[in-house]
């Protein structure tokens, strides 16, 4: 594996931290809008780059500010694409609690125990009901090839339906298959995480600088987004114990104010994962040991300090707006003893680890021969469509906040 010196790395992260003061106020001045949201991960990417060895630079480094920009495509791509949403979280708590034996930790072991089958006859109605796929393959063994394989290329649906099955399963009166994704229900980033790992490496061997780069980016945030425990919960937020608004204050309001100012974003170099699927459920692990806390300590300041300081109202994009006052979020940053920027410190040094990792399973191709990218109308059309569904659209499925 290559080797490269961390002094480097720290002098790179000195020029990046004042490249990046003017970047992210120029992003503040364009969108005046909290969301680690639009903000938090386009800073997140971009400091991931300086992690990564010089090999990659002639790549990452060169086309930084589209890893930068696109670092919130996933996040567009909610209000254009059925299943997305799913990718960004997982209710841990919805299947028990800490460390959650119960819940396999490969996806098909996952999608067999925890997915129900029912048998619908020609006029659609139930002839049978299954609880689990487990136990319909107990009795019908041949179906479970065909069933895997039907779904294994869709993966984000939220249900399937198989109408086609060999003759010798003899299966009566069954016309279709029902099969309601209840995984997707309660999100999937920590086995999305590893599907789009392998495609980050499969794009390095094909050669296609395009790809890297788009699932370079798209890697970051899913990764990113699984280092925030209200990612982890039902109770995303706070809709469960009267803190409704919680999600976008303590990931969005909280890094606006202070991550500039108060952050140490100095997380050392990358470092290769060796077991990404494993990598992937302890980051969500983590940042569900994190959920009491985050709820715990809100809770006890908004009942400490008086309502009418907890709430202010600022002007963003020519409209006013009710946020958390700049001094309550201080309370609650202080409170929380340096959380927001131990999980945002472990984002980068994450999302430069697993860029890292791809380009070493694939072989570290020598990325100097992509100097030159060029970005062409059918790039620029597919950013508008997604632009333009952020900006007039509604979110497809479940909302962060």
């Amino acid at each position: 594996m290559p080797t490269f010196s961390i002094n480097k790395i720290h002098l790179f992260f000195l020029i990046a931290a004042f490249v990046f003061l003017g970047f992210s106020r120029r992003v503040q001045e364009a969108e005046k809008r909290p969301f680690w949201g639009f903000y938090g991960h386009r800073l997140i990417n971009r400091t991931a780059v300086y992690t990564l060895p010089e090999e990659m630079y002639p790549l990452f480094k060169q086309e930084i500010d589209y890893l930068t920009e696109h670092a919130v495509d996933p996040d567009k791509r909610r209000y254009a694409v059925i299943g997305e949403g799913a990718r960004h979280y997982i209710d841990l708590d919805h299947w028990g609690k800490p460390p959650f034996p119960d819940l396999p930790r490969q996806w098909k072991d996952a999608f067999i125990q925890k997915n129900g089958i029912e048998l619908l006859d020609a006029k659609e109605e139930v002839v049978a009901a299954y609880a689990s796929l487990e136990l319909f393959f107990s009795e019908y063994p041949g179906a479970q090839t065909i069933i895997v394989e039907a779904v294994a290329q869709h993966l984000n649906d939220e249900s399937w339906v198989i109408d086609s099955w060999p003759d010798s399963l003899q299966m009566g009166e069954a016309h279709t298959w029902h099969i309601t994704n209840e995984l997707m229900s309660h999100g999937v980033v920590p086995y999305f995480i590893p599907v789009e790992y392998h495609r980050l490496v499969r794009a390095f061997l094909d050669n296609n600088p395009k790809q890297v780069l788009r699932r370079s980016a798209d890697l970051g945030h899913y990764l990113a987004d699984a280092h925030v425990p209200l990612h982890t919960t039902m109770n995303y937020n706070g809709q469960m114990t009267d803190q409704v608004g919680i999600h976008a204050f303590w990931e969005s309001r909280i890094p606006e104010l202070f991550a500039e100012t108060q952050y140490d974003f100095f997380v050392g170099k990358a470092e290769y994962i060796r077991d990404i699927n494993q990598f992937a459920w302890n980051v969500v692990l983590e940042s569900n040991s994190f959920v009491d806390s985050v709820l715990q300590i809100e809770k006890r300041l908004s009942r400490e300090i008086p309502e009418d300081e907890q709430y202010c109202f600022e002007e963003r994009l020519n409209q006013v707006v009710r946020l958390p006052c700049a001094s309550y979020a201080a309370q609650y940053q202080q409170s929380l003893a340096g959380m927001v920027e131990a999980r945002m410190q472990k984002s980068i040094q994450a999302v430069g680890s697993i860029w890292y990792s791809a380009w070493i399973d694939a072989g570290q191709p020598d990325l100097r021969k992509y100097l030159s990218i060029n970005w062409d109308a059918r790039d620029r059309e597919a950013d508008e469509y997604l632009e333009k569904a952020a900006k007039n659209g509604k979110i497809i499925g479940r909302p962060h906040e």
